[in-house]
């Protein structure tokens, strides 16, 4: 069970980090306005793990009463334990921890666009 975790996590990473990727290259020229706005690289580097986080939080608030439900509908239903609160929890954590360090790499990368994006013709 713990090395199917695992898998699944790694491919939550990928996706965030893919997604995160994209997200920059669309918003090019959004960022570099944001950059000749005065926006420094830290307030760059900020904005795309707090995003981020939103996001993440929106999806769990939407999921865990669903994933909840489920867990003790099927172990009613075969006569197993329910999983333990904690790991309801625990998956929380780790969902939350694993978005924020996917989306560290592209957020890096948007701090390295030039204001001067901003006025080029895309």
């Amino acid at each position: 069970i713990v090395g199917i975790v695992l898998i699944v996590l790694g491919g939550l990473a990928l996706v965030v980090f893919l997604l995160a990727g994209f997200n920059v290259r669309r918003r090019t020229r959004q960022i570099g306005t944001r950059r000749a706005l005065g926006a420094t690289r830290s307030d760059i580097l900020k904005y795309f793990p707090s995003e981020n986080a939103m996001l993440t939080s929106i999806g769990l608030m939407i999921g865990v009463v669903p994933t909840f439900a489920l867990n003790v509908f099927l172990a009613e239903q075969f006569n197993v334990a329910r999983i333990p609160g904690i790991w309801l929890v625990l998956g929380i954590v780790a969902l939350l921890a694993f978005g924020q360090l996917a989306v560290l790499g592209p957020a890096w990368t948007a701090t390295r666009i030039p204001p001067a994006v901003a006025t080029r013709t895309v």
